[in-house]
């Protein structure tokens, strides 16, 4: 599925094993596929009718938005814009990762293992979140309702909020600041802080 320019779109139905598609322009697709491969100098936008394997999807110069049931990163989803990543009815995992200034991952019928690289962050996991971030980081958001959430920047972590229904682990190789101005961490069992030095503006437990 390689045009020769422009864009990649249309409101059928792509059913395939496998989808390798690169355009010079945008790609806007439904598919029933095993797995993805995509690049695109425009937006990226997919949304899977149940779980697919998504291999090394690059959006040059937009986002990457990918809806499906399950969604297991092998290679890389590599975004200039901002990367979503939803999973409807399962998970969200790696081996693989997600390098974007913003990411927005939300699993909330299952879990979020995962590494990024990211500036800003987002996830809402009903089961469970886990990232390992190469970079410092802005947590704006990480809960799960019933599972335990575990955040680690190789570098600084500032965190605006984090909700978990069983353990928060939070760890940062440089400073690690709990924003005075955001709701603050709360986790229902135990909640253990690690960095360089830690400033830490509301917390409960």
């Amino acid at each position: 599925m390689i045009p020769t320019g422009g864009n990649i779109s249309g409101a059928g139905l792509v059913t395939a094993d496998a989808v390798n598609a690169t355009a010079t322009g945008s790609i806007g697709l439904n598919l029933a596929a095993a797995s993805l491969d995509a690049t695109a100098s425009g937006n990226i936008t997919v949304t899977e009718l149940d779980e697919v394997e998504l291999g090394n999807v690059a959006s040059a110069n937009g986002s990457v938005s990918i809806i499906g049931g399950h969604l297991t990163v092998n290679g890389t989803v590599n975004a200039n814009g901002s990367a979503y990543l939803e999973a409807s009815s399962g998970n969200i995992t790696g081996p693989g990762s997600v390098v974007s200034p913003s990411v927005l991952l939300f699993g909330f019928n299952g879990a979020i293992d995962l590494d990024t690289t990211a500036a800003t962050l987002t996830a809402r996991g009903g089961y469970g979140v886990a990232i390992r971030n190469s970079g410092s980081l802005v947590l704006s958001k990480a809960e799960s309702v019933y599972g335990n959430v575990t955040v680690a920047a190789n570098g600084s972590l500032s965190v605006v909020e984090v909700v978990a229904g069983d353990n928060a682990a939070l760890t940062a190789t440089g400073n690690l600041t709990v924003d005075a101005n955001g709701t603050g961490v709360t986790a229902d069992d135990d909640l253990v802080l690690t960095g360089a030095d830690q400033l830490v503006g509301h917390r409960d437990r």
